[in-house]
C-alpha cells in the first residue's frame, strides 16, 4: 500500500494497481515524479507516468469536449482519471488501492473546535444559488463514521472505477482506522506526522517522507480552464439554463471572464 504523503487531496491520482497475475503496478501522473514514485520504486513496482498536462479539464477527446454523458459535479480532473483507469483496465487490473481519506483522517476533528476560514464570496452566483447556499446545512443526514468529504470523493470517483471493471479499495478509511485517528492527539496528526514517521521507519529517505514542496495539480487545472474552458464559457453565456433560472449571474460572469 502506498501512503498519500502530500497535503493536497489531488494526490489521490496515484493508485496502486494489482493485476490478475499477482504483480503490482503503480500508475501515476507526471506531476508525481517525487515522493510517491519513491515509495513505488522502493517496493519494486513499475511506474507508468500519465502526463497530466496532456489531459487537463475540457481537453479535446475528453468526456466534456465530446459531450458524453457524465456527472457535472464529478472529478475536476476526470479526463486524467479516465486515462489512468483505461491503463489499469488494459492491464487487466481488478482491484485498485487508493489513498482516499488520508487528508481527512489527519485533519482537526470537530471536537477540537477548530475555526474554519470564511470563504470568499463568488460574484457571479445568481440569487437562486445564494439562497440555496443558506440552506445547504439544513435537514442533513446523521453524521456517519467515515468523514463526509471522503464519502463525497467516493461518489465522485468510484463510479468511474466500477464502469472500468475495477473495484476501488481505500484502506485509510476503514472504520477502525478512522476511529483510531479520531482518538489520536493532534500533534501526531499535524502535517501527517504519524504517516511520515511510518515512512521513515520503513527506510525511505527524508525527501520521500517529507517533500519540501507539496505537489498539486494547479497548473493542470489552469491550463484546462484557460486553454479549453473559456470557449465553453463563451457558449454558455450565449444560452444557459443556469443563467435563465437565476443560478448564475450572466453579466457578472462575463465581467469576470473579461478580467
Amino acid at each position: 500500500m502506498a501512503v498519500d504523503v502530500d497535503d493536497e487531496p489531488e494526490r489521490d491520482l496515484v493508485e496502486l494497481l494489482q493485476d490478475e497475475r499477482g504483480g503490482q503496478v503503480a500508475v501515476a501522473d507526471d506531476e508525481l515524479a517525487g515522493a510517491q514514485c519513491g515509495v513505488c520504486h522502493s517496493l519494486g513496482m513499475l511506474v507508468e507516468a500519465t502526463p497530466g498536462m496532456q489531459y487537463p479539464p475540457f481537453c479535446p477527446g475528453g468526456v466534456r469536449a465530446l459531450g458524453k454523458p457524465h456527472d457535472p459535479a464529478g472529478a475536476f480532473y476526470q479526463e486524467g482519471f479516465d486515462v489512468v483507469r483505461e491503463q489499469a483496465a488494459a492491464r487487466r487490473c481488478e482491484i485498485m488501492f487508493t489513498g482516499s481519506g488520508g487528508d481527512e483522517i489527519n485533519a482537526h476533528h470537530s471536537r477540537t473546535q477548530a475555526e474554519l476560514p470564511t470563504p470568499e464570496p463568488v460574484p457571479w452566483l445568481g440569487d437562486e444559488a445564494v439562497r440555496a447556499l443558506t440552506e445547504v446545512n439544513e435537514h442533513l443526514a446523521p453524521i456517519p463514521v467515515l468523514p463526509v468529504p471522503t464519502l463525497m470523493v467516493f461518489g465522485i470517483h468510484n463510479p468511474g472505477f466500477l464502469r472500468a471493471g475495477i473495484w476501488p479499495v481505500s484502506p485509510l478509511v476503514h472504520p477502525r482506522i478512522v476511529r483510531f485517528m479520531e482518538q489520536l492527539p493532534h500533534e501526531h496528526k499535524r502535517g501527517k506526522a504519524l504517516f511520515r514517521e511510518r515512512i521513515r521507519r520503513a527506510g525511505l529517505p527524508e525527501w520521500v517522507a517529507a517533500p519540501a514542496e507539496p505537489e498539486n495539480f494547479l497548473a493542470v487545472l489552469e491550463k484546462g480552464l484557460r486553454s479549453y474552458g473559456l470557449p465553453v464559457l463563451d457558449d454558455m453565456l450565449k444560452e444557459s439554463i443556469l443563467v435563465d433560472v437565476g443560478y448564475v449571474d450572466g453579466k457578472a460572469l462575463a465581467e469576470a471572464e473579461g478580467r
